[in-house]
């Protein structure tokens, strides 16, 4: 029978390797991008120290992990990357697609994710179909979260179900998401993933299912925000919101 201890132990252990497969993963992907040189400057990192990590032939210390997550939020070499395949279309419509399936912009907000939300105690992750799935399952492999996929349709082979409508605006459409009843629990620490906040609604709906099932939202994590409309949408109850790319209006 393990312990308190051995089990704090264990935990630890789990958290530090966690660490530091998302940073040498993070590293390799920023490396198709940016040259040692470059990452070397923004990381204040020695270029030999840098190749070796993304060759893995040499894993950072936690701490070392740590220092380069924040560094990356401070030089904005992730929200960089957004940037470059980013594309708004003359009436302000967002091509959502060249983002939420490029596995290295995922990776690399997975990482970002993990880094905000690792000691929150994330048990559950939880998205709307369809654009969100890829993004919200990196997400909770790397928080070790259970997944849980909100759809506008009922699958047969599932009896029960939590449900919420809301209203979308083009056109005027009462749309209802579907959650099963059985995948949240009461007491869960749930994480909301979407790869868009633009209006807000799905958020809104997302955070009811969620306290439908009894679950504590722990905060929204988004690949991208659309101006500010969707902060009116946004439950009081909700008191950690990180975006890896705001783009401003106006």
């Amino acid at each position: 029978i393990k312990s308190d201890d051995m089990r704090r132990d264990e935990g630890r252990r789990s958290l530090k390797i966690r660490w530091q497969i998302m940073t040498i993963e993070a590293l390799r992907t920023l490396k198709q991008f940016y040259t040692y040189r470059d990452l070397s400057s923004a990381l204040k990192i020695p270029e030999a120290l840098l190749c070796r990590y993304v060759t893995g032939d040499v894993a950072p210390s936690m701490e070392r992990a740590m220092e380069i997550a924040l560094k990356l939020h401070e030089t904005g070499l992730i929200e960089k990357m957004i940037e470059r395949k980013l594309e708004i279309d003359e009436m302000g419509v967002v091509n959502i697609y060249p983002l939420a399936y490029d596995s290295r912009i995922l990776k690399l907000a997975a990482y970002h994710a993990f880094t905000e939300f690792s000691g929150s105690n994330v048990n559950a992750v939880l998205t709307a179909a369809v654009n969100g799935i890829p993004l919200a399952t990196m997400v909770s492999s790397i928080l070790d979260a259970k997944l849980a996929v909100a759809k506008k349709n009922r699958d047969p082979s599932t009896k029960s179900y939590l449900e919420i409508q809301y209203l979308t605006l083009s056109p005027p459409t009462l749309t209802s998401l579907y959650l099963p009843s059985t995948i949240l629990k009461p007491g869960d620490n749930v994480l909301i993933v979407d790869d868009l906040l633009q209006s807000g609604r799905t958020l809104h709906a997302l955070s009811k299912l969620a306290e439908q099932a009894g679950g504590r939202i722990i905060g929204v994590y988004a690949l991208l925000a659309l101006g500010d409309a969707w902060r009116a949408s946004v439950p009081e109850t909700i008191d950690k919101i990180v975006i890896a790319k705001h783009v401003r209006l106006g």
